[in-house]
């Protein structure tokens, strides 16, 4: 075998000739160099162990073995090795180290032309690189490429109903497919496959369906929907939407307007009302100062800057909640005002009742949506930061926003493009911090509020209130394809309703 032919005399590696190199230890370290090749082959690793290695080895092709006798079959030369990723590395690894061959006409090591360490390369460079996706990583994101993406493309087409193209490169696309499964799946939506997701995408789809042949392909004919209307709502990128009519309240139009949908930062709507609720019965709240916590100073995402231990006024922030869509503003509220909201408004929609202040005012949300009957309307937080079980309709969000600018206070904010304030740290020092609307449509005339919001999850989302003439309408777009997206669908379906 391949150990008993390659072992030097015995007399070679004497102590008399220890000045010499050893062979003994050189053809030890080509071997062994061989051997990690093999488990490499395998899906091995140094570490498997002789139980686990034997395992696979069942499952697995194995090489020819080497002749034993002195007729050693010629070797191709470099030119008959596939340049493959897995070829080089086999190569890499069998070459370290090597001597360029003697003999002319060969730019191979001569370690690459022994027939062992040949049909290595080769059976890498055939089997190494189909195998790379059944071997998936531990962890896969955007910027990644290769066969296991495709494999996780077509996994995600196949069985979770995506429509992406299978081409290898883990894009923007791919990431939001995958984030859409963390999210229905109630995992974090990060884009990213880790562990826990792998085990929610199951066995990877290997192979693509069999492709027909051609004249079964050009001799079907493939459906198509009906003409155009011309006197339809117009198309839209959004997921669902709803106009809602303010003279009568009616819902008067809608797509998909009862499907509960992430809202994002549109959820803050209500975080509002249950303020403005509460200042209804007591005016002298919105004076209260509200002193930022840790916790609110912590909040991530869109933000209105206010740090831990600064206060305001809560009239003054109810512009940092609604302007540039404070999420730190929002716990702020949920803090100070989570146990006066929980004894208004909760009902029967928490029980046992919440311990801390910010879940008694996330229970006093779900109360007020149940009484106003937002039957597809649920929060988890007072921002639409993405949490499983945080959704709600387009019609509901239209109702909600209806009744919301009942408030004149509420009117005058969403309608407000740019406030000044100024908080005040605990050691007395004055702060002077401006806001910004985040709602384009106030730049145009004939536009009057009244709440964006984005996430990943979610899309772009918008609320908006218009007027022209005696027509006054909100018009709500759940799950936009991005900012830009939103502000043309709400535009198109004002224009829509307006020349009705």
């Amino acid at each position: 075998m391949y150990l008993a032919r390659t072992l030097p005399a015995p007399d070679r590696c004497s102590p008399a000739n220890h000045h010499s190199p050893c062979p003994r230890v050189r053809l030890s370290g080509r071997f062994v160099r061989i051997f990690l090749v093999g488990m490499m082959l395998l899906g091995l690793s140094p570490g498997t162990g002789p139980a686990a290695s034997a395992q696979t080895l069942s499952a697995s092709p194995s090489l020819p073995a080497e002749p034993s006798s002195g007729n050693t079959p010629s070797v191709p030369g470099n030119s008959e090795l596939p340049s493959t990723p897995s070829t080089k590395r086999a190569i890499e690894v069998l070459t370290k180290g090597a001597e360029p061959a003697d003999s002319p006409g060969h730019d191979l090591p001569a370690q690459l032309r022994s027939p062992t360490v040949h049909r290595v390369a080769l059976q890498q460079s055939q089997t190494g690189d189909a195998s790379q996706a059944s071997r998936r990583p531990s962890v896969l994101a955007r910027g990644d490429q290769g066969a296991v993406v495709e494999a996780l493309q077509r996994t995600l087409n196949v069985r979770h109903g995506e429509d992406l193209a299978v081409d290898g490169d883990f894009g923007p696309a791919t990431e939001a497919a995958v984030r859409r499964v963390q999210l229905r799946h109630g995992l974090e939506a990060t884009g990213i496959v880790d562990e826990a997701t792998w085990r929610v995408l199951g066995d990877l789809v290997m192979e693509s369906a069999p492709v027909p042949p051609p004249e079964v392909v050009n001799s079907q004919t493939l459906p198509r929907d009906p003409p155009l209307r011309l006197d339809g709502p117009p198309v839209v990128s959004a997921k669902a939407w709803s106009i809602l009519d303010r003279q009568s309240g009616r819902i008067t139009a809608h797509q998909d307007g009862d499907s509960p949908l992430p809202m994002a930062s549109t959820t803050k709507v209500m975080t509002a009302l249950l303020i403005l609720e509460l200042a209804q019965r007591d005016p002298a709240l919105l004076d209260q100062l509200v002193e930022f916590s840790p916790r609110a100073d912590a909040t991530p995402g869109s933000t209105a800057g206010v740090k831990a231990g600064e206060s305001l006024t809560t009239r003054d922030l109810l512009y940092g909640l609604l302007l540039p869509s404070g999420n730190d503003a929002s716990v702020a509220l949920a803090e100070h005002f989570g146990p006066l909201a929980y004894a208004a408004f909760a009902g029967s929609t928490a029980d046992p009742r919440p311990t801390s202040a910010y879940d008694q005012f996330v229970a006093a949300m779900n109360g007020r949506a149940s009484a106003l009957g937002l039957a597809a309307t649920h929060f988890r937080n007072p921002n639409g930061l993405t949490e499983k079980g945080h959704h709600a309709s387009a019609n509901d969000l239209a109702r909600l926003a209806h009744y919301a600018l009942e408030f004149p206070l509420f009117r005058t904010i969403v309608n407000t493009r740019r406030f000044g304030c100024t908080v005040i740290s605990t050691d007395g020092q004055r702060r002077n911090v401006v806001w910004n609307n985040t709602n384009r449509l106030l730049g145009q005339q004939g536009f009057n509020g009244v709440k964006t919001g984005t996430t990943s999850a979610a899309g772009a989302c918008l609320i908006a209130a218009g007027q022209r003439g005696d027509s006054d309408q909100i018009v709500v777009v759940l799950g936009a394809a991005c900012s830009d997206a939103r502000y043309v669908d709400a535009r198109n379906l004002f224009r829509w309703v307006w020349s009705q």
